[in-house]
């Protein structure tokens, strides 16, 4: 029997990016380390996604269905719908490992602070094995970034001791952490804008579907 040694996987992963994610995702050990490959891996299923935003579905369950179906096609045990603490948009487990995400279409700061919510006081019990999780935030409008800074704002004026926001520089994406009012640990969200406006000004274009309007 032919045995693949680290240095083949290696060479065999070399500028493909998912083949590189299993090789990377063979050696994880603790759940620093699976966190950091699924975001890699989530960061990567969402910039195909927006690669074809001309065609993509409005719906949430739709899109998050979609980054279930990737993730697990990369061999993580990923479900949409699952009951845990309730309906939970999605839930990803590797191992003795387990992260939970809202998903929501952009519909105001206010909507999406239902998201966190939800992951801190419903879904996640944030244990030692469980103190990240997600929000994916689905956008079809325009003027994102002063979309991002409204929740930003948003998120500080109405949260408790011990929360954060870091930003990521040259980056959509976020970090916030809260206190688990389960777990009393800091419990660490990554924002995941996925952008998927497309409104072209073009002659060849103009009879195609707007965009979603959400100036909220």
């Amino acid at each position: 029997m032919y045995n693949l040694s680290l240095e083949h996987l290696e060479v065999m992963s070399f500028g493909n990016k998912y083949f590189a994610g299993f090789q990377k995702r063979s050696l994880i050990e603790t759940y620093e380390e699976f966190i950091e490959q699924l975001y890699n891996d989530i960061e990567m299923i969402i910039s195909d996604l927006e690669e074809t935003r001309d065609v993509i579905s409005n719906s949430e369950d739709s899109i998050t269905v979609q980054i279930k179906n990737n993730l697990r096609q990369q061999g993580y045990h990923a479900e949409h719908g699952v009951k845990d603490g309730g309906h939970v948009d999605l839930r990803v487990q590797f191992r003795d490992f387990k992260w939970f995400a809202e998903a929501k279409k952009w519909n105001g700061a206010t909507y999406i602070y239902g998201g966190v919510e939800q992951l801190i006081s419903r879904y996640t019990l944030g244990g030692y094995n469980q103190t990240n999780g997600g929000v994916l935030i689905y956008f079809f409008c325009d003027n994102i970034f002063q979309k991002i800074d409204e929740l930003k704002l948003h998120l500080q004026k109405i949260e408790s001791p011990r929360f954060t926001v870091t930003t990521l520089e040259n980056s959509f994406y976020f970090y916030t952490s809260h206190l688990h009012q389960t777990s009393g640990l800091d419990f660490k969200i990554k924002f995941f804008p996925v952008i998927l406006h497309f409104k072209p000004n073009d002659k060849s274009s103009r009879k195609r579907k707007k965009s979603l309007d959400c100036n909220k």
